[in-house]
């Protein structure tokens, strides 16, 4: 066979397959905001029923949006949870110590002292963020957001509630002091999230109406989801009670449900308030400011004392069709207490799904998932991941408690008299009844050095869902002990999140670097060619942006989180940023010899149309990171490296061939 033979075949067979290499590619999310910020950080992606696949369908970046946020400065608490780090059903994280002695307990890392520095004073370098400036707003009179809530098609969500009449008179909004996250959106392109209210000038004083509530965007008006007191629970049953409930409870927004499918009758879940904390508990007071008092107050939020006022939660769910009047509890507390030895009872619906499976008695309704408080022989308000099912399958509507909680074995806190979890929530659940979760490692009990968010996925259709961590499904990057946080599921069972990408000891050491990730899990209602797609595993996604014509683009990136993944396979991620160009393609390559500042940014992965798992190029690692299963050189990669060969080797040969005919030109263009 001839070289100009070899050549023309060579041709026929890479061609139409070697311009693809990687599986996608990174779009970086211009975020348009009204005020400067250090990072933005990717929350939830849109979704197009009539896009099946974008390895299949040719997709623009265009045809999906976007949500997230921006950071100023150094977080606190986390923004959506109920309790401080979803344990502090007590109300005891007040200050740096409450801090630090939550980061020795927990996580038992050597930089405990830093750690709570930085969640307390904020950013040293740019003075921004930290706990201290929520905590003592009241008196510094200052206060700046650290989080600002983006849809990509609108720029910036920002609004503000009209104070109720008593307050009005006397208080005027700040303007610019609003923290909001959108934490996802609805099929019709609705944001839904979480805000505060804002601060108020009262009498040269900043007050807060309420620290958090949920709401949601319909494209033009913002509804704010409102508490309820529910006066049958003993601290709830008073006026002053009641009062703060409907003046300061909080609310938290975290997903969506139309049901029936169709019918344009569409749901929000999450979190309301519905009783107070134990006021009477002097150690929920900080800096000795008496939160008794905020029960005897008709106007409560003007002191000082209630801005950190808490309260009992339940799962919620708000009715869009009259803008979130109709709003009932999902499921009662797995307890007969609003507070229990000063903890107070907590829940929250995180995901809802309308489920679609022909052998499943919730075939065609909704399921939701979170977590509900049990009180336990031992008299603790655990809180644990659960699923809510419909009490009744054959005559379900959306009602008060129309669900029942069902708590997830093995993710429950405590086994056999053992403590091995402080927490645990269900984070997701797709129309195949497929559940993700997390569980956090108790500090005493640490795994392979770190007292990590062990995930799990769980089957919701069986009587008695039990969790299967992801260290038990034999993929690489889910090592003994690795710490995670989830992201999402779609429809084809494909799971998005962070992974911990090292195994450096965190007990008495430091935070372990984390990268994005996607699982594509096999079980019913997955898809056999998208899961070939990943080699049948589970990936960091870096591995999956490495290669082809956009690799050098996609260089610029290293993906730090993956937080929403919808059915046509687009991924949402949070990504950090090297202007120049990353030195080397590996995992955890240097910016600029290490003297370049990386940014944190908000990008789409798209999927690359055709691409294949042959088309996967494994990054290489270095010695500090996990040992992980790199993908071979794949045959197209072989194919061009041979054309290349032959290609040179043929225009060798013509050049040095004696050619009375033949000649050369040097032109430039």
């Amino acid at each position: 066979m001839n070289d100009a033979f070899s050549r023309t075949c060579l041709m026929v067979m890479c061609f139409p397959f070697a311009a693809q290499g990687a599986l996608y590619r990174v779009i970086e999310v211009e975020a348009t905001l009204d005020t400067d910020t250090l990072d933005y950080y990717a929350t939830a992606i849109s979704n197009d029923d009539t896009i099946e696949s974008c390895f299949t369908t040719s997709c623009l970046s265009d045809d999906f949006i976007l949500a997230g946020y921006g950071q100023q400065g150094s977080l606190g608490v986390p923004f959506n949870h109920e309790v401080a780090f979803g344990v502090d059903n007590y109300f005891y994280y007040h200050n740096y110590d409450d801090l630090e002695t939550y980061c020795y307990n927990e996580l038992g890392y050597a930089t405990c002292d830093s750690w709570a520095s930085t969640r307390w004073y904020g950013d040293y370098e740019t003075s921004t963020g930290g706990l201290e400036q929520e905590r003592e707003a009241y008196y510094y009179a200052s206060y700046s957001p650290i989080y600002l809530g983006f849809l990509e098609a609108f720029g910036q969500l920002t609004y503000s509630d009209n104070r109720a009449e008593k307050y009005s008179t006397d208080s005027t909004l700040v303007e610019g002091s609003q923290d909001s996250v959108v934490e996802a959106i609805a099929n019709e392109g609705w944001a839904v999230g979480n805000a505060t209210s804002g601060y108020f000038d009262y009498y040269g004083n900043y007050i807060q109406q309420y620290r958090r509530r949920g709401f949601y965007f319909d494209g033009s008006n913002y509804v704010t989801l409102l508490p309820q007191a529910d006066t049958t629970q003993t601290y709830a049953d008073e006026e002053g009670e009641a009062n703060i409930i409907e003046d300061m409870g909080t609310t938290l927004a975290f997903d969506s449900f139309e049901y029936p499918s169709g019918s344009g009758n569409q749901y929000i879940v999450g979190s309301a308030a519905v009783a107070t904390f134990d006021y009477s508990d002097d150690d929920k007071d900080y800096d000795s400011r008496d939160v008794s008092d905020c029960v005897d107050s008709d106007t409560p939020a003007n002191l000082a004392q209630c801005q950190n006022f808490g309260f009992a939660t339940k799962a919620y769910v708000w009715s869009v069709s009259d803008e979130g009047s109709t709003r009932f509890s999902v499921s009662d507390w797995d307890s007969d207490y609003d507070n229990y030895e000063e903890a107070a009872a907590q829940a929250s619906a995180r995901g809802a799904a309308i489920i679609d499976r022909a052998d499943s008695e919730y075939d065609g309704l909704p399921v939701l998932v979170g977590y509900n408080t049990e009180l336990n022989d031992d008299d603790y308000m655990l809180m644990q991941a659960a699923i809510f099912r419909p009490s009744v399958s054959d005559t379900f509507s959306v009602a008060s408690e129309a669900w029942e909680t069902v708590f997830i074995s093995g993710a429950k806190l405590e086994s056999d008299d053992t403590y091995y979890y402080t927490n645990s929530v269900a984070k997701d659940i797709n129309e195949n009844l497929i559940v993700i979760g997390e569980a956090k490692r108790d500090g005493d009990i640490p795994e392979n050095n770190a007292a990590a968010n062990r995930m799990f996925v769980s089957d919701a259709s069986v009587a008695s869902p039990s969790a299967t961590y992801f260290s038990s499904l034999g993929q690489a990057i889910f090592f003994s002990g690795a710490g995670g946080e989830l992201g999402a599921i779609n429809k084809y069972n494909e799971i998005v999140g962070e992974v911990d990408a090292e195994e450096l000891a965190e007990m008495d050491g430091t935070s372990r670097r984390r990268r994005g990730f996607i699982y594509p899990h096999d079980t019913e209602g997955s898809d056999s060619e998208r899961v070939a797609r990943f080699n049948s595993q589970a990936w960091w996604l870096d591995d999956l942006t490495h290669g082809g014509i956009y690799s050098d683009d996609n260089n610029h990136y290293r993906i730090i989180s993956a937080s929403d993944i919808n059915d046509s396979g687009v991924i949402s991620a949070t990504a950090i940023k090297c202007e120049s160009g990353y030195d080397d393609s590996s995992h955890f390559a240097t910016c600029g010899e290490g003297s370049e500042t990386e940014y944190v940014v908000a990008v789409k992965l798209m999927p690359i149309f055709g691409a294949t798992a042959e088309d996967i190029e494994a990054r290489e690692t270095d010695t500090t990171t996990v040992e992980r299963q790199g993908a071979a050189i794949n045959s197209r990669y072989l194919c061009w490296l041979l054309l290349v060969v032959l290609l040179c080797r043929s225009n060798f040969l013509a050049f040095n061939q004696p050619n009375e005919n033949h000649s050369f030109s040097l032109k430039k263009g």
